[in-house]
């Protein structure tokens, strides 16, 4: 062999194993052949807070506090405000494979072989934070009695958050995703406390505060086992190792099944209120309420939403920490989650299916909870006695549900028919027309069952062929009978014989009249009548109408046509039906029955519709009619129609005040305009009730034929009390608006002197969950930042070209392999506040330092450390920190996800590559 081609055959090894490199790193057809596991977690001290911000503007928060406490103090009036924080975020990873064969139940009940994988992730936060403002101001001119405003305001707050999450995947032997299982809990407590001590003088007079509010949200989905299996397997996974952009829509996702227990309890607690000094009564708004809701083994069964967007950036060389120093190749993927997609997702679909399901086992019942307590405090009667809110569905005899506006719509929505009557009947409304009769509208059917009893016949032709029956004698010869024997012939006069044997002459036929008894010369083979009957409440016969029934083509029908109703038209008659009364004006029951005859047939079983009753006024009636009591004015109206204006009515109106007493008393006369109508006002001054109460007469007998009462009830504003009108009055003449103005002022001076960064540490940065093809998982995350000089690590797993000794740093904490193991087995059990967070690091005796620091005298205050109430999670009672905390500046407290919003805010401020 030449030179040359050993050079060629050593080059191609070479690529060969280049290629076979590269190729290792990407997902195979194949399940692994040795099972991975590693760990990865972060955690993050709240304490750190105050210098993180520092390291990244510039800013020190208690200074900036200093300073606007010195600006109060110049200005005249003292202020202090403070607070300090104690919490922990923390959550871990655990990834592990079995790639051991086992055998699944696909989604269709099939067994598959398969190996799995699992993710066990644990999330663990909690967090204190205790907040105090203090604020004392007075002034006292010769004289004049001291004018003074004295506030201490305490805050506190307590949050909690426990998720605890196993993730197990099941793949084919070609890395296909065949479903997954979840096993799922998470808790979270919220509590919030605030407290108002204060002092209001001026005028000679005081007015003390001693308000406390507080209230407490626990919600928690426990013990949540889910299965989840696709409608076919997926490629997911080997899709996304194959493509640097990939987006993931499942439309075949299958269905996800499972159950968890569910609970919700809260607190509410408002004292102190000065109602008194604002024309209440003292505690009137006092509140004290608590219930707890819990549901166990609730199911919930839902279609699953799977969508992902994967796109991947940087490809780095990380070390998982497993202990071997193994360097995995992974690639930063823009749109991931902290975590495995796929587990979010699911997890996603798992807090909507048991939520969901939750919320509809509780809201009813919570709701009410609530209303009833708070009805309670307050005094109020509810005024909706109506039963709950119930979809509108009917359900048939045989277990199938159709909406309600489906049944007696003349089709069988229902397979048994149970959703159609025999006879349908719908009275509208009736009135008096002005002639002594009453109009009655209404709407009627009969059922299918009883239509289709009548046939549209067809006419035989002399030569034995059959035509339509709308063709006869429609004055066409041809396209007809051939023959023309469906048309009538004078010149050839003949007859047609009647069912019952009676001859009718041929041009009698398909006139629209019903020359035989039964309706055969016009085509119909089986006929009916459809009869109504009014009557009035007492079962007097008012009138009567009726309607034939047949199946005959009335469309078609050249004289018109006689079916009301037929198989061929729509089924109901919308008619009304007219009939002499003698009824006296003022309210009846006018009551409607439908009976159905079969004509010729005496035997046949007509069947009867319910009796159907409606309200009907003869004569005038109400309209509106209204009182109305707006500040310290009554407004009334009182309106009544006269649809046939015979003006032989008069209207009586009459307002009673408390205790029976009249106010007004007027006779209305007819306006002459179909009306009878009244209407005004009246200043009252007397607290009670007030009802309107107006009567329709005849004007021949004085007979009252109509009579309607509306009351309300009318209490006076509350009036603030003297003192507390005194008190406003001497601050608003005092000097407090110069001292405000002065503290604004010394407050820009002071911050002049406060800058920040000329420049943010970074200009640019990444988000980074690694994405790793040979795992076909996120194996970790990190943040990375860069500027100028360099680009770091600031959070994750150190990296080639990455230092990690950043310019500014972050206190967050990362931990790989046996740290992040032992980190999270610790945590695990830790579900109570004081389990998670550190409290004697909420050591509230460091406030004296910091404040005297910051050139306030402390020597009034005595701080102790708050003992955590293990059960309530409430700070100890009898701890004077209730009565004043101070610490080193007020800051917003933090998200309950602490370590995702710690991570999205870096992501927001580098994510969008600007400088700022």
């Amino acid at each position: 062999m030449s030179t040359a081609n050993k050079r060629i055959e050593i080059l191609i090894i070479a690529l060969i194993m280049i290629f076979s490199t590269t190729l290792a790193s990407n997902v195979t057809a194949e399940p692994p052949s040795e099972a991975s596991e590693f760990y990865y977690g972060v955690e993050y001290d709240w304490n750190s807070i105050n210098p993180d911000i520092e390291n990244f503007t510039g800013l020190d928060l208690p200074d900036i506090f200093s300073e606007v406490m010195g600006a109060a103090d110049d200005a005249g009036f003292e202020l202090i405000i403070g607070q300090i924080m104690t919490g922990s975020s923390n959550v871990y990873v655990h990834y592990t494979e079995d790639i051991t064969p086992r055998t699944i139940q696909d989604i269709n009940g099939q067994s598959v072989d398969v190996w799995s994988r699992s993710t066990d992730v644990t999330l663990r936060h909690g967090g204190l934070i205790d907040g105090i403002m203090l604020t004392e101001w007075s002034e006292t001119t010769f004289g004049n009695p001291e004018t003074k405003i004295d506030i201490d305001m305490t805050a506190s707050v307590q949050d909690l958050l426990n998720v605890d999450m196993v993730f197990t995947e099941y793949l084919d032997d070609d890395y296909n995703l065949i479903g997954a299982d979840m096993v799922f809990s998470m808790n979270t407590e919220t509590a919030i406390g605030l407290s108002l001590d204060a002092e209001l003088k001026g005028g000679g007079e005081s007015i003390p505060v001693d308000f406390d509010f507080s209230i407490s949200l626990g919600y928690a989905i426990t013990n949540s086992n889910s299965e989840w299996r696709l409608e076919q397997p997926d490629s997911v996974y080997k899709d996304i190792s194959a493509n640097p952009e990939y987006f993931w829509d499942c439309y075949d996702c299958g269905t996800l099944q499972g159950d968890y227990d569910g609970s919700v309890d809260y607190s509410i607690s408002v004292t102190g209120i000065p109602t008194e000094d604002i024309g209440l009564d003292e505690g009137e708004f006092d509140i004290e309420i608590s219930d707890e809701i819990t549901k166990l083994n609730q199911p919930f069964d839902n279609e699953m939403q799977a969508e992902f967007e994967y796109q991947t950036g940087e490809q780095l060389t990380v070390d998982l920490g497993n202990g071997d120093g193994l360097s995995t190749v992974v690639e930063t993927c823009e749109t991931c989650p902290p975590g495995n997609p796929i587990m979010f997702i699911m997890m996603g679909n798992v807090l909507a299916g048991a939520s969901v399901s939750f919320g509809e086992e509780i809201a009813e019942e919570f709701s009410e909870e609530l209303t009833e307590n708070i009805e309670f405090i307050f005094g109020i009667e509810s005024e909706d006695d109506s039963e709950p809110y119930e979809p509108n569905y009917f359900y048939c005899d045989n277990g199938e549900q159709i909406y309600d506006w489906n049944v007696n719509d003349g089709y069988q929505n229902c397979s048994d028919g149970s959703d159609e009557e025999s006879l349908f009947l719908q009275q509208v409304y009736s009135y008096q027309n002005g002639n002594d009769e009453v109009v009655t509208n209404y709407v009627a059917s009969a059922s299918n069952e009883i239509r289709q009893l009548s046939n549209t016949l067809m006419f035989e032709c002399d030569n034995g062929d059959y035509v339509p029956w709308y063709h006869v004698n429609d004055g066409q010869y041809y396209g007809n009978c051939n023959d023309n024997s469906d048309e009538y012939d004078e010149n050839n006069p003949k007859s047609f014989t009647c069912s019952n044997g009676v001859s009718i002459s041929f041009e009698f036929l398909n006139d629209g009249d019903l020359d035989c008894d039964t309706g055969e010369d016009e085509g119909i083979d089986g006929l009916f009548t459809l009869d109504i009957v009014a009557y009035d409440d007492q079962g007097n016969l008012l009138g009567s109408d009726w309607k034939y029934i047949c199946a005959n083509d009335m469309d078609n029908s050249p004289s018109g046509y006689q079916c009301e109703i037929s198989e061929s038209t729509y089924q109901f008659i919308y008619d009304q039906m007219t009939y002499s009364t003698n009824l006296e004006y003022g309210q009846h029951q006018i009551c409607l029955q439908l009976s159905v005859s079969k004509v010729g047939d005496n035997n046949w079983p007509g069947p009867n519709s319910n009796l159907e009753c409606h309200t009907t006024y003869i004569g005038p009636y109400f309209g509106d009619h209204s009182l109305h009591i707006e500040d310290d004015i009554v407004n009334w109206n009182a309106y009544a129609f006269d649809p046939d204006n015979r003006q032989d009515t008069y209207m009586e109106l009459q307002i009673t005040g408390p205790s029976g007493t009249t106010i007004i008393s007027k006779t209305v006369p007819h306006s002459g305009d179909n009306t009878i109508n009244d209407d005004g006002e009246i200043t009252i001054y007397e607290e009670g009730e007030y009802c309107l109460t107006a009567s329709l007469h005849h004007s021949d007998n004085d007979v009252m034929f109509a009579q309607e009462t509306n009351c309300e009830s009318y209490e006076s504003n509350p009036e603030p009390s003297e003192r507390l009108g005194t008190v406003l009055e001497a601050i608003a003449e005092s000097n407090i608006g110069e001292v405000m103005e002065s503290f604004g002022q010394n407050l820009e001076t002071r911050m002049s002197d406060i800058q920040p960064f000329e420049e943010f540490p970074y200009n640019d940065g990444m988000w980074a969950p690694m994405w790793s093809n040979q795992h076909a998982a996120v194996v970790g995350v990190g943040i990375y930042v860069m500027d100028d000089d360099g680009a770091y690590t600031m959070v994750g797993p150190q990296t080639d070209d990455y230092s990690a000794n950043t310019p500014a740093s972050m206190s967050m904490r990362y931990l790989t392999g046996v740290d992040a193991s032992s980190a999270a087995d610790s945590m695990e059990g830790a579900e109570e506040l004081s389990a998670i967070v550190d409290v004697e690091q909420h050591d509230l005796g460091q406030i004296t330092e910091d404040l005297e620091n910051s050139g306030i005298d402390t020597s009034g205050l005595d701080l102790e450390t708050p003992q955590v109430d293990i059960d309530n999670n409430d700070l100890d009672e009898d701890s004077e920190v209730e009565e004043k905390i101070e610490s080193d500046g007020l800051l917003p407290f933090v998200s309950p996800v602490a370590v995702l919003a710690i991570i999205g805010l870096a992501g927001i401020v580098f994510g969008n590559r600007k400088n700022e």
